[in-house]
């Protein structure tokens, strides 16, 4: 009876396999985090939570799905602010599938998105919060943090493609 032939091992190189999953999991579970705690902050009062800064951030695309011709504007709108979770989440999900370069691409997206989110929307007046946002809370930095942890992971994967 023959054995089919081993293919031999590879000496793990620094910086470990196709993904740091420490990392990996530090992104997602700071990402998640970030819902349940305060966005935004004004006088002393929460006037965003994670989870609402979410749906805020899926309205523009929403409304640009819905109007397409009639909202031009709002499709930028939409890229600007609806492309931190979309990239966020695909980065989440095409990494452990090994295609880094789209990772890091939805994540870089992602982080551009984040930081525009947090230098744009604090002085804005807006009828969903009902004025303006104000200061950036806890649940900002770790969304932040998150997405910064998910670039650096599809940065630093060794994953093929």
């Amino acid at each position: 009876e023959r054995r089919a032939a081993r293919r031999p091992r590879t000496p793990r190189e620094p910086g470990g396999g196709a993904i740091n999953r420490r990392l990996y999991w530090s992104a997602i579970v700071l990402y998640a985090a970030a819902y349940a705690l305060p966005a935004t902050f004004l006088a002393g009062r929460v006037t965003a939570w994670g989870w609402q800064a979410a749906v805020y951030s899926i309205i523009p695309f929403a409304m640009w799905v819905q109007h397409p011709i009639a909202e031009p504007g709002m499709a930028l709108f939409a890229l600007a602010f609806g492309s931190s979770n979309f990239g966020f989440i695909a980065a989440a999900i095409l990494l452990p599938l090994h295609r880094r370069r789209a990772a890091l691409a939805c994540a870089l997206v992602s982080l551009a998105s984040m930081l525009y989110g947090g230098f744009a929307m604090p002085s804005q007046q807006s009828e969903l919060v009902g004025g303006p946002a104000g200061h950036l809370a806890p649940g900002y930095y770790a969304w932040l943090a998150g997405g910064l942890l998910m670039a650096w992971t599809a940065f630093s994967s060794r994953s093929a493609a």
